[in-house]
């Protein structure tokens, strides 16, 4: 709970809302100095950066290429656990990797909005309301509507890699594994 005002600061109020031209001008004056500043200092980061990426481009470089082999080896990743719950519907192969199942929700959008019109639900004024439409699907069985799942890697920033000995057959990787190929 705020404290009630000081005589002070309720002369103070009453003299800021007496003068309104003097409080405005006295804002905008402070808000043409912040713009002022706010552009020197743009100005210097801009010269400054410039600066750092001639004199480390090799290092601009170095981040882009080591940040386009983590894309390729998520994009591995991803691709093989798909590949991996495909082959054996299990939606944690590794420590730190996950497929998550979503439901995809497959309709023909004029038929749910007649459907929407028809029982007043779901409905927006003249559209249909989809995410609501999606809940009343998810617990309705309505029949123009198909339910199926979109399994989708998810990676962990901690990935545990399991130990496989160098000499493993690849029977004895698959037992690790559970059927990767």
């Amino acid at each position: 709970m705020s404290q009630p005002a000081r005589p002070a600061e309720v002369a103070a109020l009453n003299d800021a809302i007496a003068k309104p031209t003097a409080t405005l001008i006295d804002a905008a004056r402070r808000l043409v100095e912040a713009r002022a500043k706010a552009e020197e200092v743009g100005l210097i980061y801009r010269a400054k950066l410039a600066e750092f990426n001639e004199r480390f481009a090799w290092l601009v470089e170095d981040k882009k290429g080591a940040e386009a082999l983590v894309t390729a080896a998520e994009i591995d990743v991803r691709s093989l656990a798909r590949a991996h719950y495909d082959a054996t519907q299990q939606t944690k192969p590794i420590t730190g990797v996950e497929i998550k199942l979503y439901k995809v929700y497959e309709y023909s959008p004029a038929r749910a909005f007649e459907w929407a019109r028809e029982t007043k639900m779901a409905l927006i004024p003249e559209s249909l309301d989809v995410e609501a439409f999606k809940k009343i699907a998810a617990a309705t069985n309505l029949p123009f509507v198909a339910v199926s799942m979109d399994p989708r890697v998810t990676l962990g920033k901690v990935i545990e890699i399991p130990d496989v000995p160098s000499s493993a057959t690849l029977a004895e990787l698959d037992a690790l594994l559970g059927g990767v190929e």
